[in-house]
């Protein structure tokens, strides 16, 4: 990670020298030339520098782009973007207030760019101001049948009319957008990877279907790595409020959403033979794969652990269980559960970028189906390791956010802290690169719970299919 950021840093430096060699009128055949490379330059630098994780360090690279072309509308927005993901709303309108006045008049904003007017919708939402919002999104659809960010509008217009209420009309601007999304080329891609995704999660239900335990073969390695902590669950399920409310906690330091297990769960998931390789490694070998996990996980650390505990957090890991069981016995694993019907409903909401995993979400069917695998593949690792688990259902958290703490912390062999009852405060100064940073920066709040009773005549064909799992996470049918 710190090699990437070094290697954009020399790449920004570089684009500073060559404006500097400009003349200061700037009067020469090829000064127009260089100043579009530059910005573009810029532009791509910070759109990576937010990709790896280091938004804030985007937003000076940003600035620099803004300096060489204030009236750039993609410049503006990207910068504006970055704002709003990072909660610094007033900052953000304040930005676009400026771009307003100086260069979209007379010409309105919506002319210079569908883009910066989108945004600006989403901004008048997250100020509160839900009617002003409203009538923009519902302007930009009915005057662009067929623009390329109508999913966009779509999606937050959709999150709008849920928080109104208006269940319906929420439902079919979903719709919309997923409809759109599924037609890009890209989405088909992730579509056929997620039908690979699936077939691998088939092979280790087979593997694993008849044993009654993991029974490994090869030795269970002592040595000097310490064994994580890990925060899994099916995405949407409490993973980000869990993640907010430990790294609050003074002994644990949280890496959100890194693949740490990337280069070692190809050697172990995907196929019968990669699960025999894993029961069978040597100590020499189950050491080195120890070493390899620490040095992916520390890489992605902005500072050292010192004392803390590493909270690793990336949901999907639910699937690779086994490989942390394997490599670390004594891992402490933390499950975030939700009401399935909730869980597949929100994933429907949310606007991802695709991925094999995400685009599963691109139908409630789709959505469903991949659930239900996965979970079934936990529900099987749950029997092999109960006293590695600590399951929070995210209904049980936000009613009592003290009590499933304290229960949370004991399971980790630590004590509570009262910081923990004011989380968001901490969140408002971290990036939270998943769909939730905008609501984890607030306190605590129910709205979420019970969600899919709004939505239940749209989710017929879905309840058979969750059933199990609603049956045992104990919630009711």
């Amino acid at each position: 990670m710190a090699k990437n950021i070094s290697i954009l840093n020399a790449l920004e430096k570089e684009i500073d020298r060559q404006l500097a060699k400009l003349p200061d009128d700037a009067i020469h055949a090829g000064a127009a030339v260089m100043k579009k490379r530059c910005l573009a330059g810029y532009l791509r630098i910070g759109k990576k520098m937010a990709e790896i994780g280091h938004p804030e360090d985007s937003l000076p690279t940003f600035r620099k782009a803004l300096q060489l072309q204030p009236d750039d509308p993609d410049a503006n927005y990207q910068f504006l973007f970055k704002l709003e993901k990072l909660n610094r709303i007033d900052e953000a309108w304040s930005a676009l207030q400026v771009f307003e006045d100086k260069y979209s008049l007379p010409t309105p904003l919506y002319s210079i760019s569908k883009k910066l007017y989108i945004l600006k919708a989403r901004l008048e939402y997250r100020k509160g101001n839900t009617g002003a919002s409203r009538n923009m999104l519902e302007k930009f659809l009915k005057e662009n049948p067929v623009h390329s960010h109508r999913a966009m509008a779509c999606g937050w217009l959709g999150k709008m009319l849920d928080s109104l209420g208006e269940y319906d009309l929420a439902m079919k601007a979903f719709h919309e957008y997923n409809l759109i999304v599924s037609g890009t080329p890209v989405a088909v891609e992730m579509i056929r990877k997620n039908n690979a995704a699936l077939a691998d999660i088939e092979t280790s239900l087979r593997w694993y279907g008849d044993k009654a335990s993991f029974g490994w073969q090869g030795p269970m390695v002592r040595d000097y790595f310490p064994q994580p902590i890990v925060l899994v669950g099916f995405p949407r399920s409490g993973t980000t409020l869990l993640d907010q409310i430990l790294n609050s906690h003074s002994a644990l330091t949280t890496i959100e959403e890194k693949s740490t297990l990337a280069n070692i769960a190809k050697r172990f998931y995907g196929s019968q033979e990669k699960l025999e390789s894993l029961y069978a490694l040597s100590g020499n070998e189950l050491s080195a794969c120890r070493q390899t996990y620490w040095s992916n996980a520390t890489g992605f650390l902005e500072k050292p652990l010192n004392n803390s505990r590493l909270v690793d957090k990336l949901p999907l890991n639910i699937m690779l269980l086994d490989i942390y069981a394997r490599l670390f016995p004594e891992v402490k694993i933390i499950v975030a559960l939700r009401d399935p019907r909730d869980v597949v409903l929100s994933n429907y909401m949310q606007m991802y970028q695709l991925t094999p995993e995400m685009a599963a979400n691109l139908t409630l069917i789709g959505s469903t189906k991949y659930y239900a695998k996965v979970m079934q593949l936990y529900l099987l690792f749950r029997k092999f390791m109960p006293g590695n688990i600590h399951e929070i259902r995210y209904e049980d958290l936000v009613c009592d956010i003290k009590g499933e703490s304290i229960k949370l912390l004991g399971f980790l062999g630590l004590e509570w802290e009262c910081c923990l009852e004011s989380y968001y405060g901490s969140a408002k100064d971290r990036y939270i690169n998943t769909p939730s940073y905008d609501q984890v920066t607030k306190p605590i709040y129910h709205d979420a719970i019970g969600r899919w009773k709004n939505y239940e005549r749209h989710l017929e064909e879905i309840k058979p299919i969750l059933l199990p799992f609603v049956e045992a996470f104990g919630y009711s049918a």
